[in-house]
């Protein structure tokens, strides 16, 4: 029979007693399933794939025999597939399922391969029979210590037809030669072992409800010898490795997933070539240099990224990586580092993985393309498969797609596993407050301790408390050094401060008199307050042109607003900016490219008001552009802590109306966050992290996803998605003919403000997740709460 692989036609040989053996169930319109063989070799292929992008990973985890046991453990862990039962469910119109597990099946036919005694023999059993569920699941459907005549396994044995058994016998006695020359997996360190004698039926059903019995029995013990080890152990990694490399390679192979591909990032002198540097900053030629964890601090619009990149270049030159994890604090600026990425390294190689990856890619799809909507909504489905399945060798996500693994949620030995050997670059890493930030670091210690991982982290700033931290996670991190005149080329802000507030009519004032001369940014620390100035600002009757942007938008709207915000103030194609201004929130601390003329803000802690600065003057059009800061309000500073606002105003006093020299940042950082602030903040951190190393990381054994933990990970996130009553039927309609236009709909509110609309009766009562508010909301001034 001919089978196409990846495009390629070759052929595959199916005995002929095995061709009406199915694996999976057809296709819609298909009335033939993909046979037990066609699905084992690409799984066995999807395992000599992972391989070559690991082939030393093996002797990593000090086990040399790891790809040996992976093999074999793929070629046999369908077998139990054969029973009639199974292969009844998989009949086009059967409705009623087997019941009973297939993997357990199989391990009646590891002992053809693998005696009881062999070293092989419990991490092959382990890896077969974890293939799709827990260890709490197969022990309760297959419980120890029953007696033959009260347990299923005799009857499911029954079910193997007796012509089978001599036919499986002979496809594993001549097919796994063939495989492993075709895959070249000889390399590896893949024997072929002395088979057991050929058995009877009769003699396969008696030997094979021993075999299955001990093999169960040992895989549960297995899991107090585990927690003897250590989490940390050797022994302990290589099974959730192991358990990581097999679904991975069963989920890839039923997805006909393309082949895996290595890390598309040039050596370093070529990738310095591509990137047109040809005057590359110190720290970006200290990127390249370097080997092993590094971090730095420079200044915004020095080329982090690059040097980022530069970095992984240099770790994996060689083939010493496989994978590059970019990991960010905020969705928006995954989703501008994915566009980047991917404008380099090419689409197909770059992944995104964030809450709300499978809409963004949506959008993405849809602005780049001349296709229809069913069209982007099938590719973001596909690309948001792959990414579950581990494929992309870039990927951009977030800290909490990777927090995820260490609270056990399903599918975690996966994502670990494919961590081994990784670059991460941790960008912006000051984004983050003491508590999330304790289980970040905690999770870089454990992965660079167990997982040769290696790490990139750089900031525009690293204060004390924060270097103290990383260094303490990762004892050999290398600081590069960044040169005081480096810091000096990017001067570009005077600090001004002004008396008031912000929604004063002389701060208002303020804003009206620098739009004729410029473009103006406005941040507000509240959509509250930001709604109330915009309204001001256009009600004015003056020539300013204000438009607003905060979170409290659903995506639709906002992708809207950004798009017409970057055609206008976007660093690449600004216009002249007279009269412009943007009112914003937070929300514009992070990744737009946009570029002001100045700034007016309400006081916040010093490193969201140095964000802020980072939006005026990025081109450097002006040798200085004024940073105006209001010194009012100084108390009931909510959402920042009081204490901070107040010694962040106090340090501007000192220098207000100097250029800011961003040499002397750090020092400013220090000096408020030092002391009692500071005391806090180590006490908030060491408390976090003793309980996420208990709950987490003393518990991390492979076979045991928890649902306690899982509900845990997602208390973390204070939000949920509301549907303003103005949008319910067409949320309704579109939720039937495309979810993911549904999806930009919902705006997104804490869970103290959905309580609050509950209590106000201005919730509907429902049981879908995403609930109906009955309160005002437009294109132009998104969600209003202020009665609420």
């Amino acid at each position: 029979m001919a089978a196409r692989f990846y495009g390629v036609r070759m052929a595959l040989e199916i005995p002929n007693a095995l061709r009406n053996v199915w694996a999976k169930s057809p296709d819609s319109g298909n009335t033939s399933g993909e046979t037990l063989v066609e699905h084992t070799y690409r799984v066995c292929e999807k395992v000599a794939e992972q391989y070559r992008l690991r082939p030393d990973l093996g002797e990593r985890l000090g086990c040399k025999r790891f790809w040996h046991r992976a093999f074999w453990a793929a070629f046999l862990h369908d077998f139990g597939k054969a029973a009639s039962g199974f292969q009844k469910q998989l009949l086009p119109g059967t409705k009623k399922a087997w019941g009973k597990r297939h993997e357990v099946l199989s391990l009646a036919f590891v002992g053809w391969v693998f005696p009881e005694e062999h070293e092989d023999w419990l991490p092959v059993v382990s890896t077969i029979v974890s293939h799709h569920r827990d260890m709490a699941e197969i022990k309760r459907g297959y419980p120890p210590a029953k007696r033959p005549e009260y347990d299923v396994l005799p009857e499911m044995l029954d079910e193997i037809p007796g012509g089978m058994i001599p036919a499986l016998r002979e496809w594993l006695a001549t097919a796994p030669a063939e495989w492993i020359s075709t895959f070249k997996m000889d390399e590896a360190g893949i024997k072929l072992p002395a088979l057991l004698a050929h058995e009877s039926p009769t003699e396969f059903r008696g030997r094979g409800y021993l075999r299955v019995r001990r093999a169960l029995d040992a895989y549960f013990d297995l899991e107090r010898r585990l927690e003897e080890l250590g989490p940390e152990n050797p022994i302990t990694i290589a099974a959730l490795v192991h358990r990581g490399v097999m679904v991975t390679a069963d989920h890839a192979g039923s997805a006909h997933a393309e082949r895996f591909p290595k890390l598309p990032v040039p050596e370093p002198t070529r990738l310095l070539e591509e990137l047109n540097l040809p005057e590359p900053y110190p720290h970006q030629r200290r990127c390249m240099e370097e080997w092993g964890s590094v971090m730095f601090a420079a200044p915004t619009g020095s080329g982090k990224t690059e040097a980022a990149l530069l970095w992984a270049a240099r770790q994996g030159s060689n083939g010493g990586a496989s994978r590059l994890y970019y990991v960010l604090p905020f969705q928006a600026s995954m989703n501008a580092m994915r566009r980047r990425l991917s404008e380099r390294f090419e689409e197909k190689n770059v992944g995104l993985q964030h809450g709300r990856s499978r809409f963004a890619l949506y959008r993405m799809f849809l602005e780049q393309e001349e296709i229809s909507s069913t069209t982007a909504m099938k590719k973001a489905a596909s690309a948001s498969q792959l990414s579950r399945l581990h494929y992309f060798p870039i990927r951009v996500l977030s800290p909490y797609q990777m927090l995820s693994a260490m609270y056990r949620l399903k599918g975690y030995e996966s994502a670990l596993a494919d961590t081994f050997g990784g670059l991460f670059v941790f960008d912006e890493i000051h984004a983050y407050e003491p508590k999330r930030l304790a289980l970040i670091l905690r999770m870089m210690e454990y992965l660079e301790r167990n997982y040769g991982v290696r790490f990139c982290i750089m900031s525009a700033t690293l204060p004390d408390i924060l270097k103290g931290w990383l260094y303490e996670a990762l004892p050999s991190l290398k600081e590069l050094p960044v040169p005081d005149n480096l810091f000096e080329k990017f001067r570009r802000h005077r600090i001004v401060l002004l008396d008031g507030e912000l929604e004063s009519d002389d701060g208002v004032r303020r804003i009206e008199k620098a739009a004729e001369r410029g473009s103006v940014l406005v941040c507000c620390n509240t959509v509250r307050r930001a709604q109330n100035v915009y309204e001001r600002l256009k009600s004015s009757g003056s020539e300013v042109h204000p438009s607003l942007l905060h979170g409290r938008f659903n995506t639709r709207d906002r992708t809207r607003k950004e798009q017409c915000l970057l055609a206008r103030m976007g660093t690449k194609n600004r216009s002249e900016g007279k009269g412009i201004v943007l009112v914003a929130t937070q929300v514009v601390e992070v990744s737009l490219d946009v570029d002001f003329d100045t700034i007016f803000t309400e006081p916040a802690p010093l490193d969201a008001l140095l964000q802020r600065f980072g939006r005026v003057n990025r081109g450097m059009r002006h040798d200085l552009s004024d940073v105006h800061v209001f010194r009012e309000p100084r108390e009931q500073t909510l959402p920042y802590d009081e204490l901070l606002v107040q010694r962040t105003v106090d340090v501007l006093e000192r220098e207000n109306q100097k250029p800011i020299d961003e040499r002397l940042l750090k020092r400013w950082l220090d000096e408020v966050y030092g002391g009692e602030v500071s005391e806090r903040w180590k006490a908030e951190f060491e408390e976090a992290s003793s309980l996420f190393c208990r709950a987490c990381i003393d518990r991390l054994f492979p076979y045991q996803s928890d649902e306690e933990l899982s509900e845990e990970f997602y208390r973390m996130f204070d939000g949920v998605e509301v549907v303003p009553v103005g949008l319910k039927d067409e949320y309704l309609e579109l939720r039937e003919e495309n979810p993911l236009e549904a999806g930009e709909l919902p705006v997104a509110v804490s869970w103290g403000q959905l309580a609050q609309l509950d209590r106000a009766d201005l919730v509907e009562p429902s049981e879908d997740w995403v609930k109906v508010v009955h309160v005002p909301y437009n294109p132009e001034y998104g969600l209003r709460l202020d009665g609420v």
